[in-house]
């Protein structure tokens, strides 16, 4: 569903629509806010529980800049927001859900693996950031190439992080052992008062 409550004079008649798309649907997509109205909590696992049936096999909640979380019989992944120069956001569900279906037309969706559904969930975000990059609702649909483009240089800043961060550990661990041959340095340089004592006897 994709609630517009100024085109609803009777909001409770909004949400029994809603109520019933969901019913019927074995992927679906909601808005975090959109959820938490047909479920009557905040919580999104509250509410995707109350949502729930048995034919449901996926469900996505967007979180608009903060990203989405993807919902299974089994598991729960979510993935961050892209950080894009965004100018419009009118495209960026389709843009979601495009790629979420894109995905699941390729995969057994009753055996997904929380790996997989993290790739997709990736993608799939990637693809809704990339929308809100340019006005309109059809020219801004983002390509495979420029998905592929944001998801790589998402794992080159990834590993620089991670090099970055390794080599901080790496010297960090170099001056605790330069401080520990320091300290050693200074046992032998300064007999303990044990020893002393020894010498003297």
């Amino acid at each position: 569903p994709n609630f517009r409550p100024g085109l609803w004079p009777d909001q409770a008649a909004m949400l029994a629509a809603g109520r019933e798309v969901v019913a019927a649907a074995q992927i679906v997509k909601l808005g975090a806010e959109e959820l938490f109205a047909l479920a009557g909590s905040r919580d999104i696992a509250a509410a995707a529980c109350a949502r729930w049936h048995p034919e449901l096999r996926l469900m996505a909640v967007t979180k608009g800049a903060a990203g989405a979380d993807l919902i299974s019989r089994q598991s729960t992944v979510s993935c961050a927001g892209f950080p894009v120069a965004s100018v419009d956001t009118t495209a960026a569900g389709d843009s979601f859900m495009a790629a979420l279906l894109s995905q699941c037309l390729e995969r057994d969706l009753d055996g997904l693996q929380p790996d997989q559904m993290s790739g997709m969930l990736r993608r799939a975000c990637a693809a809704g950031a990339l929308a809100t990059t340019a006005k309109g609702a059809m020219a801004s649909l983002p390509d495979n190439a420029a998905i592929g483009k944001l998801l790589g240089a998402e794992q080159i800043v990834l590993g620089t992080a991670g090099r970055i961060g390794q080599r901080f550990y790496l010297t960090t661990k170099l001056i605790d052992v330069a401080r520990a041959v320091d300290l050693a340095a200074e046992e032998i340089r300064t007999p303990s008062l044990e020893g002393l004592v020894d010498g003297l006897f």
